[in-house]
């Protein structure tokens, strides 16, 4: 939903009495701290704070880490140099901040300061008019531990969201932080992820279920109820933090708002639910249609009205609610029955870029459904928009191509089936011909054979002149004469009138080898990083690999077609954004209807297929690459399930690009001059990664991040002998292979 309270509410909100502030401020009657920031527990962070005594090399770390976020905001400077101000100002507040949070934890309240920099963050978002700004600075903020600050003063002055104040300072300090992470996770996916990752989302909903009873009263309504179910609303945009809602259960908190009375909270509801239902729960949004039927009665308010917004809600967020909610295939149909084609045309043809983007795309998902392709057929004007917007330039073009492909897919699908079977007929036919021809060859060969001596036999053993291998030659035609008494005489008769047609001789010489396809990596942009490597290493055992890497718009549609349709064998890569992409589906259910050897691969872990995607993986098993640790044992059986499909022998691996297409795709980003990510930006995995190639085994290091293995170069290069004893102490490596192996690993860092 949109933004949260308005500014004169909140101001108002915020008037107290300066002698309430002071004592509330200045008691003493407090617990001891339950809540520590990330920096306090990270044992990644604590590896710096440890060793007080090398203080050049951790100034020197910090120094790094501070001039990459001054590069970042640079750059956003040189872009907007209108957003110069509002960040300078945001980044003080929230330094601020951060050194007078640690205080305030241990004393459970929150000081005065903090409260007021809150509030100017909170004007601050009202001043940036454009949402492009809104973004960057929730951005900035995420960047600058804002998300972090906010989770730990929610769980501080909830008690963990055990004992959540309704009135007093401490409530208005929560109403103070709910409407900030309300805005912001509004305007940036980054910040509502980020506030995700930080726990967060338990506050909110043990919020909801706490007073779920007290609709009534105004005050908790408005200042807890509303601000948390919006909260978690922008929140579920992030496909980031849906397994964050799974581990809380959040259907359960949030299903009981979707029969209440309140219409605002209502719908927050069911647009929630929308983002984060799972396959095993969607009857409890479905069953009696009347979630739906709500939800398309605001898009067609909302169409109605001159800014496309009704009670708060964009048509864009809308129609985004409803294409979520149609990613369960049992929707898809009761969508499209209550009548949402119409409104779609209506956002087709007269909404903005990004209306008309997203309505393409909920098209798109919605003609999966079998029983739906031909009602978005029948819809007037429906095809012409499509065909339109799929022909122009700008967001829409490349879901209405990919609206258009799967409504024709059926179409495309017989035609290749048709010509492949073709293609087995013929191959069949010239098979046996060119069986036949060669045996009678031979047979025609004999009398010659037995002309042949001793002498000139040697001869053409010893000769290759003309490209003739005549030890086989000599060896077939011997058999041949074996095998001359099991030959009728009517096939004799036959085999005298072969070589006298020259049609049969050219068909088989021109014929040429079959090319063995290649192994298609199907995947989601986010485990690009992974795949890359999958795909090196089986470039390296000879398999022909076809991966994008780069963004297939619509007028690349063709090129995925092509790459599947050359393919042996299709790694799917399964993960919660796979299953919710429809280029993915799109990629994954072509290759399926063409009959394709599919092998499912799991990329994320926790990650179970449902819907389409556990369909489609039925009773295969799959390959568990979602554990780093695990890569070398997963890339055998990856080896042993492929085995000779993909691979390409000696002639095809010189041939060059397996397509036209797949050549500026597969090779877009050469692994040799691959942009090398610094080591200080490097994530667990990519420490993992490094560990495993520099056979590094403990577990300890390969949980430390990349400013952290930084440290320790910089350590081994000032203090030698102090970085030996730490890591035999610290880590336990004392063998001198360890300590050959992170030593070695660590220069090739400096390399």
């Amino acid at each position: 939903m949109g933004s949260g309270a308005s500014k004169g509410r909140f101001e108002s909100s915020m008037r107290h009495t300066d002698d309430e502030l002071f004592n509330s401020q200045n008691s003493n009657n407090h617990n001891p701290q339950k809540y520590t920031s990330t920096d306090q527990t990270n044992p990644n962070a604590s590896l710096a704070s440890s060793l007080p005594g090398i203080v050049i090399s951790a100034k020197k770390l910090a120094h790094i880490k501070r001039k990459e976020k001054d590069e970042r905001r640079q750059k956003i400077l040189w872009q907007y140099p209108e957003l110069a101000d509002a960040l300078h100002s945001a980044q003080e507040w929230i330094q601020e901040m951060s050194k007078a949070k640690d205080d305030d934890l241990m004393r459970k309240k929150m000081n005065m300061n903090t409260r007021q920099k809150f509030d100017e963050l909170y004007v601050l978002y009202f001043d940036c008019e454009e949402a492009e700004h809104k973004k960057i600075l929730g951005d900035q903020l995420s960047n600058d531990n804002a998300g972090q600050i906010c989770a730990d003063y929610l769980k501080t002055l909830t008690e963990d969201g055990k004992n959540t104040p309704t009135e007093g300072y401490d409530s208005e300090c929560l109403y103070t932080v709910r409407s900030f992470c309300w805005n912001y996770s509004d305007a940036s996916l980054e910040f509502a992820t980020v506030l995700g990752r930080m726990g967060s989302f338990s506050i909110f909903i043990a919020d909801l279920k706490t007073f779920r009873d007290k609709l009534n009263d105004e005050g908790i309504r408005e200042n807890i109820i509303l601000p948390s179910i919006s909260i978690l609303h922008n929140c579920a945009k992030a496909s980031d933090n849906k397994k964050y809602f799974k581990i809380l259960d959040s259907v359960e908190a949030i299903f009981p708002y979707t029969t209440i009375d309140n219409q605002e909270i209502k719908m927050i509801a069911m647009m929630t639910l929308s983002y984060i239902i799972e396959e095993k729960d969607n009857d409890k949004i479905s069953a009696d249609g009347t979630v739906i039927s709500l939800i398309l009665s605001y898009l067609r308010n909302s169409i109605k009205s001159i800014d496309h917004k009704y009670e708060g809600f964009t048509a864009y967020e809308i129609a985004s609610g409803i294409m979520h909610l149609a990613s369960n295939d049992q929707n898809k149909l009761k969508i499209v029955n209550q009548g949402v084609l119409p409104l779609l045309v209506k956002l087709l043809y007269k909404g903005s870029d990004s209306e008309k983007a997203i309505s393409a795309k909920t098209v798109w998902v919605l003609a999966f459904r079998e029983e739906n392709k031909s009602k978005i057929r029948e819809e007037e004007n429906m095809m012409k928009l499509l065909k339109e917007l799929a022909e122009q330039k700008g967001e829409a073009r490349e879901s209405a191509s990919g609206a258009l492909w799967v409504l024709g897919d059926d179409e495309r699908v017989e035609k290749i089936r048709s010509s492949l079977n073709s293609m087995v007929i013929t191959s069949s036919s010239s098979i046996s011909s060119s069986f036949k021809f060669k045996k009678k060859q031979k047979l025609a060969g004999k009398s010659k054979l037995k002309r042949i001596n001793e002498s000139e036999r040697s001869q053409y053993k010893k000769s290759d002149k003309q490209g003739y291998k005549y030890n086989e030659e000599l060896k077939e035609e011997e058999e041949a004469e074996n095998n001359m008494s099991e030959i009728s005489e009517d096939e004799q008769d036959d085999e005298e009138a072969v070589p006298g047609h020259p049609q049969e001789k050219s068909q088989i010489s021109e014929e040429s080898p079959r090319r063995p396809g290649h192994v298609m990596i199907s995947y989601q942009w986010s485990c690009q990083k992974l795949m890359l490597r999958v795909k090196d290493r089986l470039e390296r055992m000879s398999y022909k690999v076809w991966i994008d890497v780069e963004s297939m718009g619509g007028s690349t549609l063709q090129a995925m077609a092509e790459a599947v349709e050359k393919s042996e064998v299709v790694l799917v890569c399964m993960s919660q954004k796979y299953k919710e992409s429809p280029n993915c589906r799109t990629e994954a259910e072509y290759a399926y209807k063409l009959g394709k050897t599919l092998v499912p691969v799991k990329v994320e872990s926790g990650y179970e297929a449902d819907g389409w995607l556990g369909a489609l993986q039925g009773a295969k098993f799959y390959l568990d690459f979602s554990n780093l640790n695990a890569f070398e044992s997963m890339f055998s059986k990856l080896l042993k399930e492929l085995g000779n499909k993909g691979k390409a022998d000696e002639e095809t691996v010189t041939d060059g690009p397996i397509t036209r297409a797949s050549a500026r795709l597969v090779h877009a980003i050469p692994p040799k001059l691959a942009p090398r990510i610094p080591v200080n930006q490097w994530s667990k995995e990519d420490v993992i990664e490094w560990a495993t190639k520099n056979q590094i085994q403990s577990r300890k290091i390969q949980n430390l991040d990349g400013e952290s293995l930084m440290f320790l170069g910089s350590l081994k290069s000032s203090a030698p002998e102090f970085f030996y004893k730490y890591i035999s102490e610290r880590f336990g490596l004392i063998e001198l292979r360890d300590l050959m192996s992170i030593s070695r690993g660590l220069e090739d860092l400096e390399a």
